[in-house]
């Protein structure tokens, strides 16, 4: 049912005093009398009907505030909702290396200097070997090293639980199982560079990963397919059954033959 308004009660408690104002005046009381107790009974009359009205008015300011109030509390969480949305979006189309976003002139200067476009996503990198891959796997690739991209390597960088460190990160067993295929892979800390050439952390270059590998897939027969290089770190070299490395600053020579 729908509450009266101040107008609506002060009518019904004016038509109640004048109702019990009937019932109680006699023709024999004195008519000065009568309209004393008909203008106090008027005043109570006034005070009710402002008590009320106050009352009311009261209520609608609590309710308009409290209306204020849930709009604002809707408000706030739509806003908060949108910025959530936006800071979805916004992560998924970033390029993350290494738990860090790039910034737009990073990955311009990149996609230069690759020719193609960089897919948003998240990515470890290898600053020492230039290689990559997709954060949580294998190496998908091989990129200049020495770059300025994004944060340190992490060691879980592609959730390896090899034991076997390159460069600090734990390699999955995919990559130790091509590892494998050109000597031991055993677990522990190793080193390797963009040419593939590499050692236990801290120690001389003891392998050559990529003179093996090549080494494999030259096709038997014909010459000797015999090759060799020098780079910066020493003097890799092999034929079609052997890989050699010699690292003039200790003097050692690494050699693997099928």
């Amino acid at each position: 049912m729908k509450r009266p308004g101040p107008l609506a009660v002060a009518f019904l408690l004016a038509a109640s005093v004048y109702a019990r104002q009937d019932s109680t005046v006699t023709a024999q009381e004195p008519r000065r009398v009568w309209i004393e107790d008909h203008a106090s009974q008027m005043d109570r009359v006034t005070a009710a009907v402002k008590t009320v009205a106050a009352s009311a008015s009261s209520e609608s300011s609590a309710t308009k505030l409290k209306s204020k109030k849930h709009q604002a509390a809707k408000g706030s969480k739509t806003k908060k909702k949108k910025t959530a949305r936006a800071i979805k979006q916004m992560e998924k189309d970033q390029v993350v290396v290494n738990g860090v976003p790039l910034t737009q002139q990073t990955i311009t200067a990149l996609e230069v200097a690759a020719g193609g476009t960089i897919q948003p996503g998240r990515y470890w990198y290898d600053t020492v070997s230039g290689l990559w891959g997709a954060e949580g796997g294998p190496i998908s690739g091989q990129i200049a090293p020495h770059l300025d991209l994004g944060g340190p390597l992490k060691a879980d960088a592609s959730q390896g639980k090899t034991g076997v460190f390159i460069n600090g990160r734990d390699l999955p067993i995919q990559e130790v199982v091509v590892l494998r295929h050109q000597g031991e892979a055993m677990p522990g800390r190793y080193w390797m560079n963009a040419e593939g050439i590499g050692g236990v952390e801290h120690g001389p270059a003891v392998f050559n990963i990529r003179a093996g590998i090549e080494a494999r897939i030259k096709p038997r027969g014909g010459g000797s397919g015999g090759w060799n290089r020098t780079t910066p770190d020493g003097h890799p070299a092999g034929d079609d059954h052997c890989s050699d490395f010699f690292d003039p600053k200790s003097g050692s020579r690494v050699m693997n033959c099928k």
